[in-house]
């Protein structure tokens, strides 16, 4: 931190953008896939799903639906972004059943699903309070992510992990369409701020879309990567996870 707090004293630094998971809140080396199972299995013991479907049938069509989405803006401009309702309205193409619950069933899927993540995160707090401290020196401090979850649902995660996390400002992909992948978030948070690219930084852990895009397009960056060790394992709990679905069929 004390680096970064060196970075952050620069005077043309107008607005601060970091990145939300694995930059401010830190999640295990649990793999994605396997988190997906865990948000099934609660979601279909709330809706009380057994005499309709199994928990693996909910979550293979979570797995497809995924995959379906994906591959579909593969080919896009940058423009486009897959969202938690574009997830779930996917999955009840495969289950029908799904509709009957309520005509807003996915906001339930969501509200579960959030509520599990949090005992996943841990909030990097000296990171949160560097950031007061600059935004009480008058910097502009603001949140972006590449997500599928909502601004709203950011927001809500903010809120219950740090004490003053009900008036931040989110920009997130899904929300707006835009992605930071692509640059297209970048352009337009420098357009909503009317400042120069060098006016702002951007913190983050992915190498390629929170360093490598923005700094292409002049905008100062600073790296923060999780550990070399949480990396390790998390690679290799991704790669047996994965394994094991393969396997499975």
């Amino acid at each position: 931190m004390s680096k970064l707090n060196r970075v952050l004293r620069q005077a043309d630094i107008k607005v601060i953008s970091v990145d939300v998971f694995d930059t401010l809140l830190l999640r295990t080396t649990r793999p994605e896939l396997q988190r997906f199972r865990d948000f099934v299995q609660k979601q279909h013991a709330f809706f009380l799903l057994e005499d309709f479907f199994s928990v693996e049938e909910l979550y293979q069509s979570r797995l497809r639906a995924g995959k379906v989405l994906y591959d579909r803006i593969k080919n896009t401009d940058g423009n486009v972004e897959v969202t938690y309702q574009d997830i779930c309205l996917q999955m009840q193409t495969e289950l029908p059943l799904l509709k009957q619950l309520q005509n807003d069933w996915w906001r339930n899927f969501l509200a579960i699903e959030l509520a599990q993540e949090l005992t996943g995160l841990t909030p990097r707090k000296d990171l949160w309070d560097l950031l007061k401290h600059y935004e009480n020196k008058g910097k502009t401090v603001i949140f972006s992510s590449d997500m599928y979850l909502n601004t709203s649902s950011l927001g809500f995660l903010l809120e219950k992990l740090f004490d003053e996390g009900g008036d931040t400002e989110i920009y997130v992909s899904s929300d707006l369409q835009k992605t930071k992948r692509q640059g297209t978030l970048y352009r337009l948070l420098l357009e909503k701020f009317q400042i120069e690219p060098r006016q702002m930084i951007h913190i983050g852990d992915n190498f390629v879309s929170d360093i490598f895009i923005p700094k292409a397009m002049g905008i100062q960056t600073y790296y923060l990567p999780r550990s070399l060790l949480w990396r390790l394992l998390q690679s290799i709990r991704k790669k047996n996870y994965a394994n094991s679905l393969r396997r499975k069929g």
